[in-house]
């Protein structure tokens, strides 16, 4: 029940701080990437943390946070070319 629950806040909280990263990195480069830096860091602190718990939360909480990277790539991408 405690995996369920850890996978569910990994995946709102990579799905929040995601969508903030993009709406920053659209708008302004270099708010965007400070806040990309921080985000890195408090994700490997996450990983970490899961890594110790569990290698299979560790590896979920990779793929989570691999796949909303990518999306957020693809979304800033697309806004950029929007507004060119």
């Amino acid at each position: 029940m405690l995996d369920i629950m850890v996978i569910v806040v990994c995946l709102i909280s990579a799905g929040i701080g995601w969508a903030i990263a993009s709406s920053l990195l659209a708008q302004s480069r270099k708010k965007g990437f400070f806040y990309l830096i921080m985000l890195i860091a408090v994700i490997l602190y996450s990983l970490v943390s899961l890594f110790r718990y569990s290698t299979t939360l560790g590896l979920v909480g990779l793929f989570i946070h691999a796949v909303f990277a990518v999306l957020t790539y693809l979304s800033v991408n697309k806004k950029r070319h929007l507004y060119r």
